[in-house]
């Protein structure tokens, strides 16, 4: 009896062991997802305001071509 109890001890060791693992592991991907977040709000902004840039741009030629023809 005393070594099944010996026994039960070490595998409830062994499950900390392995939850406190899966605890960090679950932190590492926590801080990814949050850095792939972050990235990706940057790239928004910058499509938004490279769109910005471009619908700007279009503007442009219409109104040289309107001073043109007066």
């Amino acid at each position: 009896m005393t070594e099944s109890i010996q026994q039960v001890a070490e595998h409830a060791q062994s499950c900390r062991g392995l939850a406190e693992s899966s605890g960090d592991v679950s932190d590492s991907g926590i801080e990814v997802i949050n850095q792939a977040i972050s990235s990706m709000s940057m790239i928004a902004d910058t499509v938004n305001k490279s769109a910005e840039a471009v619908l700007h741009l279009g503007k442009s030629p219409k109104a040289i071509s309107q001073i043109v023809e007066m």
